[in-house]
């Protein structure tokens, strides 16, 4: 099943570190792979996704099995492509795989027509030579920083880490809401007396003190 694959191609991206690959077939086949598509976007897990499609000649006419699987995806994908002509795919597949791999980690979606699938075209491995990406701020290690921030959190009585899941690997964050509060909390507590961001939670709902309400009160105003 195809939805299985997509899956299969997530896990494999996170056991190994590398990209996962996916492949289905037009319509059904290449909308069952949308949740695995999804899980991958949401925990910045890097997959490609090839799918077949009708002739180019036929897209848009509601030909036999056909799917604007790009439109589908698109708010579920970094990118994606439909590639018309054989001379397209070459490219479309490393660059597919360079995006999903660059910045922050994603799925990308190449979708490919019957007849681009069926034709032939010289394959050039250097014309198909993915475009420069230009890498996301945070991937610009600031080493002074790095260190300065170390010591800090050797040096802290009770220190909290906060990070949103998915961009510190290996953290299995405790999630807590405040009442009301849009935003989520996200941390795991690493004092030594066990205190957990439950008891953040718990605290943030039940005022005891003065300081309490004021931190719920502030939370409550900027959530709107």
């Amino acid at each position: 099943h195809e939805q299985g694959a997509a899956h299969m191609a997530d896990g494999y991206s996170r056991a190994s570190g590398k990209v996962g690959v996916a492949i289905a077939t037009s319509g059904p086949g290449a909308t069952n792979l949308v949740t695995g598509i999804a899980t991958a976007m949401l925990d910045s897990i890097p997959i490609v996704c090839i799918t077949g499609n009708v002739s180019s000649k036929v897209l848009g006419t509601d030909a036999f099995q056909e799917v604007d699987i790009t439109g589908i995806t698109l708010p579920v994908t970094k990118h994606n492509f439909l590639v018309t002509r054989a001379e397209e795919i070459a490219p479309a597949i490393r660059y597919a795989f360079q995006i999903a791999r660059s910045a922050r980690p994603g799925p990308v979606l190449v979708d490919i027509t019957k007849d681009a699938q069926q034709a032939t075209a010289v394959f050039d491995f250097e014309a198909a030579q993915p475009r420069p990406v230009r890498l996301h701020p945070m991937r610009k290690i600031d080493e002074h920083g790095l260190a300065e921030a170390a010591e800090l959190i050797r040096n802290a009585q009770r220190p909290v880490l906060a990070a949103w899941p998915g961009s510190v690997p290996g953290l299995s964050p405790a999630l807590s809401r405040a009442d009301g509060d849009a935003r989520r909390v996200v941390g795991q507590s690493c004092d030594s007396g066990g205190r957990s961001a439950d008891r953040l939670r718990h605290a943030l709902r039940r005022p005891r003190d003065r300081n309490h309400r004021d931190l719920r009160a502030e939370c409550q105003k900027d959530s709107h």
